[in-house]
């Protein structure tokens, strides 16, 4: 056998929640057999073995007091005497009787001991389920999902990654006895602990993935920076909930290199995948007219709607992406002042052709602005249900009004017609929020850019660009998500021209230009401002038409066109 194939396979860093090894599944067994959701089957087996006891012990009785030679020194006069004979008969002294005693009687025995064995063992299992579990997943337990929180939020998560198959502990120093037992009947241990107490008892530092969750930024990143202390970068990977968009702005511009040997700690927000879901399933960025999205709200959810607008609407032979955002006072334009001043300056210098556009109405009411936005393929309302119903009715008396999207914890299916409802919460599932498809193909896009340092593109291993995957800056990890939720967007226009890049160099071009286009948008969302190299300044050089790049810089997007089909679509050998 070759040492290739003799080698395991390394599994991606973006794949599974953490189905955990042996010993923690068998773990999550016992938790859930020390808690079960019903005492009936137990309450129904001692019923049962009491009643084999009675049974058994009246058909010995009655042989033992019917044997030849009658009661000589040993039997029962009456029925009421069987309770005493059968414990007299559990003792050492017992054994006297030798053996005339009938088989049935010794039956007896033995169910006679095994009611208050087992009654005694049915009223400690919650205390020994639980240590043992703790035991084995301290000891052995690996390739597991430790999730890490406070509250309502937590609670939900750990829930959510059940439902998802993995094999989950949960660390709440300030659960309630409810709430864990609900947990405990699901498989979950749940550690009462602090962080510091806990995590050798979770196996924190052999666990798949490590989640932060809570309502609190400046917990969760305490959290998240005391469990990466604990953590290797190659073993696990670190998520973190954010639901501040400023905080989470500032950490997806953050191109600071890990320090630590610890894995980088990957912000996510429940909002943004929300927004990401939405786009995913109802494909905004395919019209015709080019994509425009109007929102009501300057939520977290509206603002990663945005974004997404802005990244993804980007097709051959289309009109740029164009966003709408009601800010009556002036209070969103001047955070895009201060997080993304790019986006918002002249694109003239940028784009070869009409760029994107950032509109902020100061229409004095919201029926003003929808009355404004009436074009829009899209209505974005932040969590108001009564709002978006309101959007709605007004989209219902257009010829082609726009759908109206809205956030929610819950899913409301088809009860609003003409509402779009966007599940902001872990209800969703914790894998929709902290491992979409998107982040298993940004992670094979970053391998094939890494994979390209043979051929001068970045030395292997290097820093920046070419950083392992676990330890990439939030910048570039944010960059590579984006660019791999643009591949279905390639795949289309790819489908329109019923052709394939790799084989067509017409189509490979136009491809091209859009990927330029699509990821000076990205940059400029990101903060950057075209200027020569200046990363603590984010200027960057190529932040120019395409007609003005070099040669090699195109060159760079055509290879990225290319590795998003290989990515997507590969072909027979590829190592993607």
């Amino acid at each position: 056998m070759s040492e290739q194939a003799s080698q395991t396979p390394r599994r991606e860093r973006g794949s599974g929640l953490g189905r955990g090894n042996f010993a923690a599944w068998l773990a999550g067994r016992i938790v859930r057999w020390g808690h079960p959701r019903s005492q009936l089957p137990r309450t129904v087996l001692l019923i049962s073995l009491f009643v084999l006891w009675l049974i058994l012990g009246i058909i010995g009785w009655h042989q033992w007091t019917q044997r030849s030679g009658g009661c000589d020194g040993f039997c029962a006069e009456q029925l009421s005497d069987f309770p005493y004979l059968t414990l007299w008969l559990l003792t050492p002294q017992g054994d006297i009787a030798g053996g005339d005693v009938p088989l049935t009687l010794d039956l007896a025995r033995y169910f006679g001991a095994a009611i208050p064995l087992l009654g005694l063992i049915f009223l400690v299992a919650r205390q020994i389920g639980d240590a043992l579990a703790e035991s084995l997943m301290q000891a052995w337990g690996a390739d597991h999902l430790v999730i890490v929180g406070e509250g309502r939020q937590a609670v939900q998560a750990a829930e959510a990654a059940s439902s998802e198959e993995a094999a989950v502990v949960l660390i709440d120093p300030s659960i309630t006895e409810a709430h864990a037992e609900d947990l405990n009947q699901l498989g979950i241990l749940v550690l009462r602990d602090d962080l510091t107490v806990a995590a050798d008892k979770a196996g924190l530092e052999r666990a798949r993935r490590v989640v932060v969750v809570g309502e609190t930024v400046t917990h969760n990143l305490s959290l998240a920076r005391r469990a990466a202390e604990r953590l290797e970068a190659d073993r696990s990977d670190l998520h973190v909930q954010i639901e501040d968009e400023d905080v989470l702005e500032m950490m997806r511009q953050s191109a600071a290199e890990a320090t630590a040997s610890g894995p980088t700690p990957r912000p996510f927000s429940l909002a943004a995948a929300a927004a990401r879901a939405a786009n995913e399933t109802l494909k905004l960025w395919d019209r015709s007219d080019g994509l425009h999205v109007a929102a009501v709200g300057s939520g977290p959810f509206s603002q990663a709607m945005i974004r997404q607008a802005i990244s993804l609407g980007w097709r051959i032979g289309r009109p740029a992406p164009r966003v709408s955002l009601w800010d009556p006072t002036g209070e969103v334009e001047d955070r895009w002042t201060r997080m993304a001043p790019g986006a918002i300056a002249d694109l003239s210098a940028i784009y070869d052709r009409t760029g994107f556009e950032i509109r902020f109405s100061r229409a004095a009411s919201i029926g003003v602005f929808l009355a404004e936005t009436a074009d829009a393929d899209t209505w974005v309302v932040e969590s108001d249900v009564g709002t978006a119903c309101a959007a709605a009715l007004m989209a219902s008396r257009m010829a082609q009004g726009p759908l109206v999207v809205v956030s929610g914890a819950e899913d409301l299916g088809d009860t609003l017609p003409g509402v779009f409802t966007a599940v902001a919460g872990f209800s969703a599932g914790l894998a929709q929020a902290i491992l979409p498809d998107v982040d298993l193909r940004a992670q094979r896009l970053h391998g094939a850019y890494e994979s390209r340092g043979k051929n001068g593109y970045i030395e292997l291993g290097a820093s920046g660009s070419g950083a392992r995957w676990s330890i990439l800056a939030e910048s570039l990890w944010a960059a590579n998500r984006a660019s791999a939720a643009h591949i279905p967007v390639k795949l289309a226009d790819a489908d329109a021209a019923g052709a394939d890049p790799r084989d067509d160099r017409d189509l490979l071009e136009d491809l091209a230009k859009i990927e330029h286009d699509r990821w000076c948008a990205e940059r400029l969302l990101n903060g950057w401002r075209p200027g020569a190299r200046d990363n603590l300044q984010k200027l960057h050089p190529g932040l120019i038409p395409w007609q003005d790049l070099d040669e090699p810089t195109r060159q760079k997007d055509r290879d990225g066109v290319i590795d998003a089909f290989r990515v997507a679509r590969p072909r027979q050998g590829s190592r993607l």
